[in-house]
């Protein structure tokens, strides 16, 4: 077994470490970001383009199903972006272990909460939310 950089070879091949996924993922979700953008720029730049008008541009943005997509893959983008700024902010470099613990009660707590909606749905309306 030898160590090249972040990533332990043997005979049977090499198996990366969590660092190197770590840096990995901070990768690929900085290229998911700028398509993610790239594509929000091009659907509004599209909407304004064919439509001259603010109002009409916004509906087309409202109501085309990719648009819909498009647009909510930029506020999904951005929460991960303000939960990935919350984390550094308050956790700060986090070990393997730790994070293995907040994703597994990440999961528990989105779990409740979508049980709880479901189960509540009837008595929740604006005034609650």
């Amino acid at each position: 077994l030898t160590r090249v950089g972040h990533l332990h070879c043997s005979s049977s091949g090499c198996v990366a470490t969590r660092d190197t996924m770590a840096k990995c993922y901070i990768g690929s979700f900085g290229i998911y970001a700028i398509v993610t953008l790239a594509l929000a720029g091009f659907s509004i730049w599209h909407a304004f383009h064919t439509r001259k008008q603010f109002f009409p541009a916004t509906i087309f943005l409202t109501t085309n199903k990719i648009n819909v997509v498009v647009l909510s893959n930029v506020a999904f983008m951005t929460t991960l972006s303000l939960g990935k700024f919350l984390k550094h902010i308050f956790l700060g470099e986090l070990s393997a272990q730790e994070i293995t613990e907040l994703e597994r009660k990440g999961k528990i707590a989105v779990t409740e909460t979508c049980l709880a909606l479901t189960t509540f749905r009837e008595e929740l309306n604006i005034r609650m939310v």
